[in-house]
């Protein structure tokens, strides 16, 4: 029951609050860097806030913060906002007077995140302390919340140099054996290797590959069979009964590219197949379900 979509009142109310400032430490004594006191308290005057806005302060509600708005960002010219989003309020101890009534009014706030809920907020133009529009480069938009608050293309940055690196050190999966020599014999049929590279022992001539075998192969020729997932290294043999030529699967290329997904996954990503329906349209296969199943209406709740 939660909303994803919320849609914020454009207009700004402004309130005078109060809340203890602290420095923003680093939490090391346990695995991983959390800030600890990232939280703040903020306490209000309840008639004040009340005749303003013409309610109390609630979970979902988003404070900007102006006097934490950072002006001295380096290679940038604008300032950047501080807003943090309440998670709960409530009356406190200390507001309530001799004569039992309530006063104050005091909510929990945290730091917003780049995320749905707060794009309506995210999206809007940035302005400089002017209240100008900052334009972004050379182009005609703007710069938005988003571009300044968050975050989202660092990770992304950070994440695609991650993968770089991966490809860079392990560039195929599984083992690799073409660097040793293979030498068959009749007299000790069990000495093989366990290759997977599609590649033939000792790097033999280059190898056809297509989705079905060829009409007139010779013994010993290899062919590698696309259609299958993975591809597959066969080789043509005598076969052992008829003393005809058959092909015999020899390899199966479990040496692919590197990628950061497991097997099925991997299948849906790189899966660039159209599929024909019977109404004669083209579709991809690969789709996200939210464009495959639309949400509806029940009509049996009311």
């Amino acid at each position: 029951m939660e909303i994803r979509d919320r849609k914020y009142d454009p207009d700004i109310y402004s309130l005078k609050g109060h809340y203890q400032v602290s420095d923003t430490e680093f939490d090391l004594r346990q695995f991983g860097l959390f800030l600890s006191n990232d939280t703040i308290f903020i306490t209000f005057h309840l008639n004040d806030m009340v005749n303003s806005i013409g309610r109390t302060l609630m979970s979902g509600d988003v404070v900007e913060i102006c006097h934490r708005r950072d002006d001295l960002v380096i290679g940038q010219d604008e300032s950047i906002s501080k807003f943090y989003v309440i998670q709960e309020g409530t009356r406190p101890a200390e507001g309530w007077g001799p004569t039992w009534w309530s006063h104050m009014w005091r909510i929990k706030c945290t730091p917003i995140t780049d995320s749905q809920e707060y794009k309506g907020i995210l999206n809007l133009p940035a302005t400089d302390v002017n209240g100008d529009l900052i334009p972004n480069g050379n182009s005609s938009n703007v710069i938005t919340l988003s571009d300044l608050i968050s975050n989202y293309n660092k990770e992304i940055e950070i994440t695609e140099r991650g993968l770089e690196q991966a490809h860079r050190e392990v560039p195929f999966l599984n083992l690799q054996s073409t660097h040793f020599y293979f030498y068959p014999t009749n007299h000790d049929p069990q000495i093989s290797l366990f290759v997977s590279d599609n590649i033939p022992p000792d790097g033999s001539k280059p190898v056809p590959c297509g989705t079905t075998f060829p009409t007139q192969p010779l013994i010993g020729d290899y062919f590698i069979r696309t259609d299958y997932l993975p591809a597959m290294l066969f080789k043509r043999e005598v076969g052992p009964q008829t003393g005809n030529g058959i092909w015999v699967r020899t390899q199966v290329n479990w040496r692919t590219s590197w990628t950061p997904a497991n097997k099925l996954l991997s299948t849906f990503i790189n899966n660039n197949n159209k599929t024909t329906l019977n109404d004669g349209s083209v579709v991809p296969e690969r789709q996200n379900i939210r464009d495959l199943m639309k949400a509806k209406l029940d009509p049996d709740i009311i």
